[in-house]
């Protein structure tokens, strides 16, 4: 995976891995505790119509005195409270009465009981009173203990329960452990206590929360399933009476009947402030909303510390990496969408679920990514543009010189009498003059000065012109790096690239504009497409020739006006083969264009590209057609002549008795038949050469190099018999046909042949050989004197002969060269330097190749390649 593929991972896990360690370490505690509150205080469970607390408030003191009060007291409220479904008193027993409160209003039942036993005994006779436990620390440091009713009260009540309420590090109460003890959490809560003896339970609830856990150490304090409260209300959202007033009877006795009734202390001072969410609630009215909310079932659930850990991690790296695949346009409000979603989700699951999960990891994860993923766009963008912006500042065709190229320039243009003089040099600082584009004239000098890698040059152009002056240096300096006019004065980085961009990209269009402007002025057609085949550029000769409006449209549209199977056969080469094509075709029009078409490569093959050219030969085909006609009239005049002058010389032989010519006739005649046949042969040559360079590829046939190789041998049997040299064919069993025209594929063999022979010693082999491969190869291998390698790369020229010696080899053209001894009437040599050249033209017309191989004193292999055609 690349680095830039990779870098969308690596930021959302680091975005993710900080959301789940927020979470797993409670870096945003407060904030998610604040955000808890504001939520709990909207999500009450209301007034509950069958809670009242009996509240021992500053009324109540006023009227009974301080506190303590008798405990008989308590005993006469229990009898107020007859019908009430339950009584639970917050207030702490640990001690017997002291003797220092004296009874109140003492009866003879009374006397015989202690304030504590009367306590004890209506507790007993109401058999729904539940009494508080404590669990404090007995000294600084000391040992922890449960406080617990004295036993006489202890025995008497329906239930015991602890009344500890738990702070959480912020100092606030937002929820309760339903069992604690030490050693064991055996003991439950007042309000788990209570909805036991109320069977509010169901019994999973019974059976989960009646687990204790096991056995610990005694001197420590153990809890269990802590439970998050839903409140009924802020403070006194639960009905109050005052202790005074129902002690005394003012309360109506229907008013308590069937409640569950909580007594405790509220009076400031007396009573325990605890601080909640909705502010500070007395201790009683806290329990009695624990009961509110657990029989309720009204508790707000929350996940594993590890399981809520793992879902913010996630929810933030999953988060974070699909918002790292949208666009910086919607970049910000999809962030802050998605924020809003996630936050309107846990509103949700909290008021409808009852289910808690902090939002602030999940939220400072992705503020944390955002900026984050924002500075590394910034960055990768800032790359691009430097890319870019390094890229196109050198681009060919762009025009940025340094000073010496800039000297030259002038000098080219002082030489061509544009300017009178010039000079550039350097100065230091700034010059003081004006910097280009500002100029200074004086009389006929322009002066001014431009900046170049952090250097300043001054520059002096002396001319009558001053116009022209200007614009040629305008077209000096204009394209020179940091000259550019960007028309931006911004300071912030981003903003200069770009603006540094646009003003290098204008040089750069200008450039391609000045190219496009070429190609759409050339004479040639130019149509380029893609791989596909859609034409992407056509220049203005291509509606000349075709129609306007091609481009967009298929390569194959140009059918209607081409041969359609030459031009699919041309599309195919280049488009599915690779091949380069070279190949003349005619238009409806009766225009004859040369088509070289080619397939170009790029480093992607999706934006390889197709290029077109056509070239307008009609003039010089017909040119061509002339001179040819001219040539074969001229050739057919020599050889009449020529005819004739050998008729004569044999008739003049024949008639003549031998014995009646001279000795001195002889040699002339030799000679007049040596120069005759000698021009015929040069004809005939010359002849075959044109035709073999005008030969046209439609009219190929199907031949047989079998064929061919068996005529060529019996063309030059007699020749090599007259030379005493031996000929040998070595060929394959397999068929081997090609593409072309017979009769010139049996004069190229013949004349490699002939050329073997007449340079072969005699009782010397030469042999020719026919292979079949990929490619069809005839060699024709002698063992004569070699070829020079200097000769080799002129072999095929016209005019040009190579001689074969072992005292001398050399290169020479035929044309002037006094004939050497062998080639005087009587030898045998008759090359012209015509023949190798005629085989060259027929084997490249046949789209083959020629392969030389040469060694001095051992002679010379020439293989023929010719494409195969394999038949159906």
């Amino acid at each position: 995976m690349s680095r830039r593929a990779s870098a969308p991972i690596a930021v959302s896990l680091l975005a993710g891995l900080l959301a789940a360690a927020g979470s797993w370490f409670n870096w945003f505690a407060a904030l998610d505790k604040a955000w808890y509150d504001l939520s709990i205080r909207n999500h009450t469970l209301g007034y509950p119509q069958d809670i009242v607390i009996v509240a021992i408030d500053e009324s109540s003191l006023d009227a009974l005195g301080a506190w303590p009060w008798d405990r008989s007291r308590h005993a006469r409220l229990l009898e107020r409270l007859p019908e009430a479904r339950a009584v639970v008193f917050d207030l702490l027993f640990a001690e017997p009465q002291s003797s220092a409160i004296k009874p109140v209003n003492p009866t003879p039942d009374s006397a015989a009981l202690s304030a504590d036993g009367t306590l004890a005994n209506a507790l007993r006779i109401h058999s729904k009173a539940l009494l508080p436990i404590f669990i404090e620390q007995q000294q600084y440091r000391g040992l922890m203990q449960e406080v617990l009713p004295i036993p006489e009260l202890a025995a008497a009540a329906a239930a015991l329960g602890h009344a500890h309420v738990e702070y959480e590090k912020d100092g606030i109460a937002r929820g309760i452990y339903l069992r604690m003890g030490l050693g064991k959490a055996y003991w439950p809560h007042l309000a788990l206590a209570l909805a036991d003896l109320n069977r509010d339970l169901s019994e999973d609830q019974r059976r989960t929360w009646g687990d204790v856990g096991s056995q610990g150490s005694p001197y420590q304090i153990y809890s269990a399933h802590f439970a998050r409260l839903r409140f009924a209300g802020p403070p006194r959202t639960i009905y109050r009476f005052s202790y005074i007033d129902v002690l005394s009877g003012r309360v109506p006795a229907a008013a308590l009947q069937d409640k569950v009734v909580y007594v405790g202390a509220t009076a400031t001072g007396l009573g325990d402030d605890v601080p909640t969410p909705f502010g500070a609630m007395p201790g009683v009215e806290l329990h009695a909303n624990a009961y509110h909310a657990l029989r309720s079932d009204a508790f707000i659930e929350t996940f594993s510390e590890k399981n809520t850990a793992l879902l913010q991690g996630l929810l933030a790296f999953f988060a974070s990496l699909l918002l790292s695949r949208l666009p910086p346009r919607t970049f910000l409000f999809a962030t802050i969408l998605m924020l809003l979603v996630y936050a309107a989700a846990v509103t949700a699951l909290f008021f409808i679920g009852s289910r808690w999960v902090a939002p602030t990891p999940f939220i400072a994860a992705l503020l944390f990514f955002y900026p984050l993923w924002s500075w590394r766009r910034i960055e990768i963008a800032m790359n691009f543009l430097r890319g870019e912006l390094a890229e196109l500042q050198g681009r060919p065709g762009e025009y940025a010189p340094n000073p010496e190229q800039l000297r030259e320039s002038l000098e080219t243009l002082v030489n061509l009498g544009l300017f009178r003089s010039a000079a550039i040099e350097a100065v230091p600082g700034d010059g003081g003059g004006a910097l280009w584009p500002a100029v200074d004239f004086a009389g006929n000098t322009l002066r001014s000065s431009f900046s170049l890698d952090e250097k300043f040059y001054a520059i002096r152009v002396e001319s009558d012109n001053h116009e022209d002056s200007v614009a040629t240096l305008n077209c000096l300096l204009e394209d020179l790096p940091g000259r550019r006019d960007t028309g931006d004065d911004s300071y912030e980085l981003v903003e200069k690239t770009i603006a540094e961009i646009y003003a290098t990209r204008k040089v750069v269009e200008r450039t391609r504009d000045r190219m496009n402007q070429s190609m759409a002025r050339l004479q040639d057609v130019v149509i380029v497409s893609d791989i596909a085949g859609r034409i992407i550029f056509v220049n203005d000769s291509g509606s000349i020739y075709f129609e306007p409006g091609l481009a967009g449209k298929s390569v194959l549209a140009l059918s209607g006006h081409i041969d359609k199977n030459i031009w699919q056969a041309i599309v195919r080469n280049v488009m599915v083969e690779g091949e380069q094509v070279y190949r003349e075709v005619e238009t409806g029009d009766g225009s004859l264009l040369l088509c070289q078409a080619a397939r170009l490569h790029e480093t992607e093959v999706s934006r390889d590209t197709l290029l077109f050219v056509f070239t307008d030969v009609t003039q010089l085909r017909a040119l061509e057609q002339g001179k040819n006609e001219a040539l074969a009239f001229l050739s057919h005049d020599m050889r009449s002549p020529l005819v004739s002058q050998l008729a004569l010389i044999e008739n003049y032989r024949r008639d003549q008795l031998p014995d009646t010519i001279q000795d001195a006739q002889a040699p002339l005649l030799d000679k007049l038949v040596f120069f005759a046949e000698r021009s015929l042969k040069y004809s005939e040559d010359f002849l075959q050469l044109a035709r073999a360079e005008n030969l046209d590829q439609e009219k190929f046939q199907l031949v047989d190099l079998h064929g061919v190789v068996d005529a060529a041998l019996a063309e030059v049997a007699g020749l090599a018999m007259q030379h005493g040299v031996r000929l040998e064919i070595v060929r394959t069993p397999e068929d081997c046909w090609a593409e072309g025209d017979a009769q010139l594929l049996e004069r190229t063999v013949s004349n490699l042949l002939s050329n073997a022979i007449q340079h072969s010693p005699r009782d010397q082999l030469v042999t020719v050989t026919l292979q079949a491969g990929d490619r069809l190869a005839i060699a024709v291998a002698d063992n004569g004197a070699g070829i020079d390698a200097e000769a080799l790369p002129h072999l095929f020229k016209p005019y040009f002969r190579a001689r074969r010696s072992s005292v001398s080899n050399s290169v020479e053209e035929t044309r002037g060269v006094t004939e050497p001894a062998d080639q005087q009437p009587g030898g045998h040599s008759r090359n012209y330097g015509l023949g190798l050249s005629f085989v060259h033209s027929v084997i490249e017309r046949h789209g083959g190749q020629i392969d030389v191989q040469s060694s001095i004193g051992k002679g010379t292999c020439i293989t023929l390649y010719l494409p195969k055609t394999e038949l159906d």
